[in-house]
């Protein structure tokens, strides 16, 4: 072997290792090999740590060894390989952060000089992480709230996406990152169950980019009952009755207590044809507020109506001892109303004495038709002494006179 071959051998291998370390776009213009190089790259969100890279091929792929997919700019080295006659051309690239856009270029590794060939680039986001938690509590009969926590790393979230499946498909609240992350949702049915749907969701782009959804059950109240009717029944007990609501058929039951820890007696009304149930065990005498919720068994804790309030007495306990202090207190009250009677009658006699009317008569009857009239100061009749019978009918005739009464006993 000469010298002369011995140094195109040479030349030929520092050719190929100059242009391993090229990179593709540079080499491009500097070899005809660009027919191998991918028509186009795409990369679409594959989870929060990882995007998908697919491949359009290039028309030629016979000199083709594989296909390489590197991301620019990671924290480490992240890339991964295509097989050329894989279909769909494509492959995942992970370890990468949530929430987070990447940019990602892709060429063609062949059997011949220049060995890679011209590169495509293209842009992808990772998913954003999903809510931490969300949590669904009944408003109404006909609204719930949806609350969600944000997860520990935010990154790359825009807003807040809620959905109701079979009444809001489609977002029914959108919640801005920065904002509270509560929604109510309106229009819904009456002691039912709704499945409620969140994610997260990166802002302006196109197509979007959305986390994974978190599911989470909630019901709406149901109705209040409509008419309450609480009847005493003894000295420790009343009656509580229950007119049936609209929602009837989604009731599990209606619970009856008292208000504010005054007793903890307490009963159920099961849904059926007498909605009754009877409260034991109360002081007698006693003011009670009762309670009546209308209420749906759930898995978990019961969702119950708004609370209908009525007020009721129990009966007065007639024992021997109650029945004694209604009697001395009866006689207390009958004895005092009696003094007050005389103190009143006594004033007002003792008031009329003391101012004797100027019109005051004394008269007295003796036998006969004869009577004898003495007027101190008549101004009608002046004089004493004996009078026949029609005299004494003028008399009477006077004291007839309404307005001589009034003005005799004012």
């Amino acid at each position: 072997m000469g010298c002369g071959t011995v140094f195109l051998i040479l030349g030929r291998w520092m050719s190929f290792l100059i242009l391993l370390g090229t990179r593709p776009d540079t080499m491009a213009n500097a070899t005809p090999s660009d027919f191998y190089a991918p028509h186009g790259l795409i990369v679409t969100p594959y989870s929060t740590s990882s995007i998908k890279v697919t491949l359009i091929p290039p028309d030629h792929t016979t000199n083709i060894i594989r296909f390489v997919a590197v991301v620019h700019k990671a924290p480490f080295f992240a890339m991964c390989e295509i097989e050329v006659n894989k279909y769909p051309p494509s492959c995942v690239i992970g370890r990468l952060k949530a929430g987070t856009k990447y940019e990602v270029e892709a060429h063609s590794r062949i059997q011949k000089i220049p060995f890679i060939s011209h590169s495509v680039e293209a842009a992808g986001w990772t998913l954003p992480n999903a809510p931490g938690k969300v949590m669904v509590t009944p408003l109404s009969s006909s609204s719930m709230a949806v609350r969600m926590e944000a997860p520990t790393d935010a990154t790359g979230i825009g807003r807040y996406e809620v959905t109701v499946d079979g009444v809001y498909p489609t977002p029914f609240c959108t919640i801005l990152r920065g904002d509270q992350l509560e929604c109510h949702v309106e229009g819904l049915q009456s002691a039912t169950e709704h499945m409620v749907t969140a994610r997260t969701c990166i802002s302006d782009t196109d197509p979007a980019v959305c986390s994974n959804i978190l599911t989470a059950s909630g019901w709406t109240k149901p109705m209040a009952p409509a008419n309450v009717t609480v009847t005493t029944i003894s000295d420790s007990s009343v009656d509580v009755s229950v007119q049936a609501t609209p929602d009837l058929a989604r009731i599990s039951r209606y619970k009856v207590s008292i208000a504010e820890g005054r007793a903890t007696e307490s009963c159920t009304i099961p849904p059926g044809e007498k909605l009754k149930c009877r409260l034991k065990g109360l002081q007698s005498s006693s003011k009670y507020e009762v309670i009546v919720r209308a209420c749906v068994h759930t898995t978990g804790p019961d969702v119950c109506s708004d609370d209908v309030m009525v007020t009721v007495w129990t009966k007065i306990s007639l024992s021997p001892g109650n029945l004694a202090l209604i009697i001395t207190w009866t006689a207390i009250s009958l004895v005092a109303i009696i003094l007050l009677v005389v103190f009143f009658l006594k004033r007002k006699l003792n008031r009329r004495d003391s101012k004797p009317s100027k019109n005051s008569i004394e008269f007295s009857v003796f036998h006969g038709d004869k009577v004898e009239f003495t007027s101190s100061s008549s101004s009608e009749i002046v004089g004493q002494g004996p009078i026949d019978f029609a005299d004494f009918q003028k008399v009477s005739s006077w004291l007839d006179d309404t307005d001589a009464w009034n003005q005799l006993f004012r």
